[in-house]
């Protein structure tokens, strides 16, 4: 079995914490724990407040700042002295310990010990190979960072997300991992929440602003669970708002989208216009444009899915931001658009085009006027991205110093601190979505499919405008590109094979090998059929020319059997007469006996020459 070392310390901590969520929801109580399992079992007596929490944050891998330790330490203050800010134990009997929490901690360990040996098992599998131990600290490393809702472009992220939607059925398993998942939620919250006397409740105001992305969400336009992503976090927007409606008559979360993003949805529509013109071609990688596509014929049909789009988000009172000072001298301080900042992004992140996903951070740091060290519910305003470029650039250090909150997140950051900041809570309710590690393992597999696709896509447009494909071949491979497209919820245990393989494939160069060998082997089927035609058409000649000459013998011998029986009968007559004439020669006229003979004997050479009586009357009828 492998063992889970210091980079997956947070998760057994944070599984920790989650257990300890159940029996107690008072967040102070719960760090109170830990707390005093510090001061056990390091046999601490004296201490500033700030190596309590290093202590803290060391031995578990929190990231907790002097604030929360400080009043979850204040719990105890029956127990200790405070002097110029030393803290002198005087009770220890109030930090003795059950052994619950190393208890706890030690058997979530035994478990992720375990999840990681399968881990590991499964990706050496795929890969046909064993990994050593650098690649399984790789793994490790990989496994953590899709827990704790980091980067999901470490070197194994898709076999992660593969691994846990392969083992969705089993759901012992999979609640050991969502247990991880959902003491982050409790975790994130209490970084980014600096009093949590106020839980419970939302007090302070919040503009968020919405990228084409989310918003496209909204209308299911990339499918089903990022449609419920979007409605378990509007839920909580509501929710904010409908409380503090009925107590102070106005809404404090507000949500808004910046005119360029107007101006990216109507492109985005216009574009689908040109595309059922046939004036253009569909990004199979794009699932919005597939669903917006699908069931029109007409611009017209498009024009009507986006007047009912802007009227979705009228419903849900997204507006569109009227601010227009963004460039004003007055704001020249809080710019953060400088040429050097984007070079030094570009060289670090490798991502291009680095302005134009530091825009719409730009105008956040402009509203917030350069200040983002006050805790979330202080923030006043943030954007929600669903690009992975703008959460990159705005989770860098260059951006966002340590301990500030970001620009700009994605839903699951944003429906994880509305849902720690009101005390949901994990009872036996419903939860968001984006709790479930299932779920997020989907989305990245579907992100990581659609990148690949859009690649692809990509590069057949470099080859088509060279002239290096053909129309036929470039048709094909964006039929072929549109089957590999995936929506999160189109992907389960049984297509985990094909989507990796998905992944794996960087170029659209197996498509086009697959398409010449689909047409040599059409080339050859088709020279066989022209083959295999041509003999069956000597086949069938050979058979109406034996037929026709067994027609013509069966005529010749359906001739002669006519002949032979009118023969037969005239043979009959001729013998009568025969008879006739000798009785007459012997009895009656010597001449008349010989006429009747002549005359039988006459029709008798007549019949054997073959001679048509019936032919002889009616020419001497005519």
């Amino acid at each position: 079995m492998i063992e889970v070392k210091e980079e997956s310390r947070c998760l057994a901590s944070l599984a920790v914490f989650r257990e300890l969520y159940n029996s107690n929801r008072d967040i102070y109580c719960i760090i109170g724990e830990f707390i005093k399992e510090i001061i056990y079992y390091k046999g601490k007596y004296q201490f500033t407040i700030t190596e309590l929490t290093q202590l803290i944050n060391d031995t578990y891998d929190f990231s907790l700042i002097d604030a929360v330790v400080s009043s979850s330490l204040n719990r105890f203050s029956d127990a200790f002295t405070k002097s110029q800010g030393i803290y002198t134990i005087t009770n220890r009997d109030a930090f003795q310990v059950t052994g619950q929490l190393t208890g706890i901690h030690n058997q979530i360990h035994i478990n992720n010990d375990a999840i990681i040996s399968d881990l590991v098992a499964f990706i050496e599998d795929k890969l046909k190979e064993k990994l050593s131990d650098a690649e399984k600290e790789k793994v490790i490393q990989s496994f953590c960072s899709f827990i704790i809702d980091e980067s999901t472009s470490q070197t194994y992220s898709e076999f992660v997300s593969a691994f846990i939607v392969k083992s969705k059925g089993n759901s012992e398993y999979i609640q050991k991992i969502n247990t991880i998942k959902e003491g982050v939620v409790l975790y994130t919250g209490l970084k980014y929440n600096t009093n949590l006397n106020e839980l419970g409740s939302w007090t302070t105001e919040l503009t968020i602003y919405i990228e084409t992305e989310i918003l496209f969400h909204l209308a299911g336009y990339n499918g089903e669970i990022y449609q419920t992503l979007f409605n378990d976090f509007i839920s909580l927007v509501n929710e904010i708002n409908s409380n503090n409606q009925k107590k102070k008559g106005k809404r404090l979360i507000r949500l808004k989208y910046f005119s360029e993003v107007k101006d990216e949805i109507e492109r985005f529509f216009k574009k689908a216009e040109y595309i059922v013109s046939g004036r253009d071609k569909a990004n199979p990688s794009k699932t919005a444009m597939t669903t917006i596509l699908d069931g029109c014929s007409t611009p017209a049909d498009i024009i009507e899915k986006k007047a009912v789009f802007y009227d979705l988000l009228r419903m849900h009172s997204i507006m569109e931001d009227d601010y227009q000072y963004y460039y004003s001298e007055t704001n020249y301080s809080f710019n953060i658009e400088d040429q050097n900042l984007i070079n030094e992004i570009s060289a670090k992140t490798n991502i291009e085009d680095v302005s134009s996903y530091l825009k719409y951070l730009n105008f956040i740091n402009i509203h917030r006027r350069g200040i983002s060290d006050r805790g979330f519910e202080n923030v006043g305003y943030i954007l929600l991205s669903g690009t992975s470029n703008t959460i990159l650039i705005a989770w860098d250090d260059l951006i966002k110093t340590n301990g500030n909150v970001p620009l700009a997140s994605n839903l699951s950051f944003l429906t994880n601190k509305l849902w720690f900041r009101l005390n949901k809570g994990f009872g036996e309710g419903v939860y968001p979505k984006t709790f479930d590690v299932v779920t997020k393992a989907q989305m990245v597999l579907s992100t990581q499919v659609n990148n690949s696709v859009a690649e692809k896509f990509e590069e057949l447009q470099d080859k088509f405008k060279k002239g290096k494909l053909t129309e036929e071949q470039a048709v094909a491979t964006i039929a072929e590109l549109r089957k590999q497209a995936k929506k999160p919820e189109d992907i389960d245990e049984n297509d985990i094979q094909d989507v990796l393989s998905s992944i794996e494939e960087s170029s659209i160069e197996k498509f086009l090998k697959e398409q010449d060998l689909l047409k040599s082997k059409s080339a050859k089927f088709e020279h066989e059929n022209h083959v295999l035609k041509v003999r069956l058409g000597e086949l069938e000649e050979e058979k109406r020319k034996s037929e026709e000459e067994n027609r013509l013998v069966e005529e010749q011998k359906k001739q002669k059997r006519i002949r032979v029986k009118k023969n037969t009968k005239w043979i009959a007559v001729s013998l009568f007469l025969i008879t006739i004439g000798i009785v007459l020669y012997i009895y009656c006229n010597i001449l008349l006996g010989i006429l009747t003979s002549t005359i039988a004997g006459i029709i008798t050479i007549l019949s054997f020459l073959g001679l048509d009586y019936k032919v002889i009357k009616n020419k001497i009828c005519r």
